[in-house]
């Protein structure tokens, strides 16, 4: 198979990777051949090799996560017999560590600011953050020159002709170990020539919510299965995120102490109970561990949430994503709004669930994107729109 000659201009792929699947989704972008809506060619589920600590270090589970997906990328292109013309690897925080910060830099003897400043700069400034133990991926959310915003969309018209002093960004910054990082490089050699883009969720997220949802002030919370990232907008603008270890697994692995079945009986439990399936007798079971499991939740929400302090009184809206949210009990914490107080001056938050149909006005494209779960997936082809 020659990757670099048998490219099908026009498809497009995004892949995101969770802590147990690689989901994949193949599809044809709207405006193709008149449609309205992208058409779904595939859509692939790998399984990933077993995580948790039972692989020892976390940095042993990153690495073998990046190994099956340059398993997963090579599988895909050999069943379409051809590469897509575009590839969004999306990375999540069973990858990644997140951070929101903000670079500055002096500049001297500059009365005119131009893209090519900009450009110039970040570059210098990524170097100057790069560290030995850890790679590093950074991508701007702004320009601040002197202590104020500049919009990058006016200086591709013209430079802006104020005396700077001071150019700063806040940046997005996905942390990986070096041999993550590493294997990342590998990838991108091996599928040399193609339009590869490791993007972080967090940023397809932020994309999603202004394009999309047409909202400016928001927390969202996207409860994945080993971890649950929470990420705050500010005027637009991505401003803080932080992460904390506790997912949909940690109540599949209260489930299996509490009534002695087996990892694969538990998950199939509890997404049946997500989903409004089972009788009365074992949803008022699930229900008394999942209301008193949720009550760990929220105070790892609550613990979590401090980082956020330094940003200003949290917004009355709340997005909800991720597995974890097809489960009642933490809809309702989230929604009574007692986790709020301390940080907001509003009482009652205004929860939105958003699924990855949603984000096509409801159109599933044939089931290719369903539920909660399934709205990082969707928020990357939203991306590459």
């Amino acid at each position: 198979m020659n990757l670099f000659w048998n490219k099908n201009a026009g498809l497009h792929a995004v892949l995101d990777i969770g802590s147990s699947l690689i989901r994949v989704v193949i599809f044809e972008p709207a405006g193709k051949n008149t449609a309205t809506t992208p058409r779904v060619v595939k859509k692939l589920a790998v399984s990933l090799p077993v995580g948790g600590n039972k692989l020892g270090s976390p940095r042993e589970d990153k690495l073998r996560i990046v190994q099956k997906l340059h398993e997963v990328l090579m599988q895909m292109i050999k069943e379409l017999g051809a590469t897509p013309e575009r590839i969004i690897v999306g990375v999540g925080p069973n990858l990644a560590d997140f951070s929101v910060s903000e670079w500055s830099a002096p500049i001297s003897g500059k009365r005119h600011l131009t893209m090519r400043d900009l450009s110039a700069s970040f570059a210098a400034l990524l170097e100057k953050e790069r560290k030995p133990d850890r790679s590093l991926l950074a991508y701007p959310l702004g320009v601040i020159a002197n202590g104020y915003p500049v919009s990058d969309v006016a200086l591709a018209r013209e430079p802006d002709t104020r005396m700077i002093a001071t150019l700063g960004f806040p940046v997005l910054l996905a942390e990986f170990p070096t041999n993550v990082g590493e294997e990342l490089g590998v990838i991108e050699r091996t599928l040399g020539g193609l339009r590869i883009e490791f993007l972080p969720v967090l940023r397809a997220y932020e994309d999603m919510i202004l394009r999309v949802l047409k909202i400016h002030d928001t927390l969202m919370i996207d409860i994945g299965s080993a971890h649950t990232l929470v990420m705050l907008m500010q005027n637009g603008t991505l401003t803080r995120t932080v992460t904390f270890p506790l997912g949909v697994s940690y109540f599949v692995e209260r489930l299996v102490e509490a009534s002695s079945i087996s990892l694969a009986q538990a998950v199939e439990e509890l997404r049946r109970y997500g989903d409004h399936a089972v009788d009365t007798a074992t949803g008022v079971r699930l229900h008394n561990m999942m209301e008193r499991e949720a009550l760990n939740w929220r105070d790892e929400l609550i613990n979590a949430l401090d980082a956020f302090y330094t940003a200003g009184p949290l917004p009355a809206s709340v997005i909800l994503a991720g597995g974890g949210a097809y489960f009642p009990e933490i809809h309702a914490i989230l929604a009574a709004g007692e986790w709020l107080t301390g940080f907001s001056n509003e009482k009652k938050p205004v929860v939105r669930v958003v699924e990855g149909r949603t984000l096509f006005e409801g159109d599933s494209l044939h089931g290719a994107l369903l539920g909660p779960e399934e709205c990082a997936l969707a928020s990357y082809m939203i991306y590459l729109r």
